[in-house]
């Protein structure tokens, strides 16, 4: 069957509630940035985007302000506190903050297609993720992500993509 990727507008972030809580972190859906879905071809912007058709989903959030868990130094971002800050990362920075596919989904490459088709709708110069799921890790660097070091008060590696 056929797929396609599409931004999941904010009045469907709803419908992926029961598949965030579970993972290493329990979270409300998506906080703020952007969701994407890759689904069956049939699809529109509609209510039935939660009835099946999704294969795979990923969240995008705007990158943290002296994040505890950036373990590598971005080197051109401006110091703590300095005035350039906020606006290098709104500008340059978004978080994988999820990722997911529905489990009957699984191992079909869904979950790196939609990565590989997102990261260029960013418009950002990095991306960063935070994880300890090894299946998790193995898609990020097939997508590029590198992986930059272990994090001890996350538990978890860092891994950074960049658009260079």
């Amino acid at each position: 069957m056929e797929v396609k990727i599409m931004q999941v507008r904010q009045k469907y972030w709803h419908l992926f509630r029961p598949y965030l809580d579970g993972g290493r972190c329990s979270s409300m859906p998506f906080p703020a940035g952007k969701a994407f879905a890759i689904c069956a071809n049939h699809l529109d912007d509609r209510e039935d985007i939660g009835e099946g058709g999704i294969r795979s989903f990923v969240k995008y959030a705007h990158g943290f302000r002296h994040s505890p868990y950036r373990c590598y130094s971005i080197p051109d971002m401006p110091k703590k506190y300095s005035s350039g800050e906020m606006d290098f990362l709104k500008k340059n920075i978004r978080q994988l903050a999820r990722i997911g596919t529905f489990y009957q989904w699984r191992n079909k490459g869904y979950a790196l297609d939609l990565i590989n088709g997102t990261l260029p709708m960013l418009g950002v110069k990095y991306v960063e993720c935070i994880t300890c799921h090894i299946d998790v890790a193995k898609v990020l660097i097939k997508a590029g992500f590198k992986n930059r070091g272990w994090n001890e008060k996350a538990q978890a590696w860092y891994y950074l993509w960049t658009s260079e």
